[in-house]
């Protein structure tokens, strides 16, 4: 399974797309397991919503307000990823 961080590659933040509760389950585990935080908290202890966005520095925020909105539906397909059940 690739790492979260790697995903980023040369960018600030990329969008996550969680398409449903397993999966939602799955991503807060493994973010929890490579370090992240949400909220300042353990992302097991969170409630991931379908989409999340993830930060350089090791945090994961929730896609909340207008401009974050904006960024999202006007960004880049390289900024977006769909998180399947198996990623490579």
């Amino acid at each position: 399974m690739q790492k979260l961080i790697n995903l980023l590659g040369e960018n600030e933040k990329i969008f996550v797309e969680l398409l449903n509760d397993n999966l939602k389950a799955k991503f807060m585990q493994q973010a929890e397991d490579e370090g992240f935080v949400v909220n300042g908290k353990m992302p097991t202890t969170q409630t991931a919503e379908s989409v999340m966005v993830i930060h350089k520095d090791y945090t994961i925020s929730y896609l909340r307000g207008f401009v974050a909105h904006m960024q999202y539906y006007t960004c880049s397909n390289s900024l977006r990823v769909k998180w399947m059940k198996k990623q490579k």
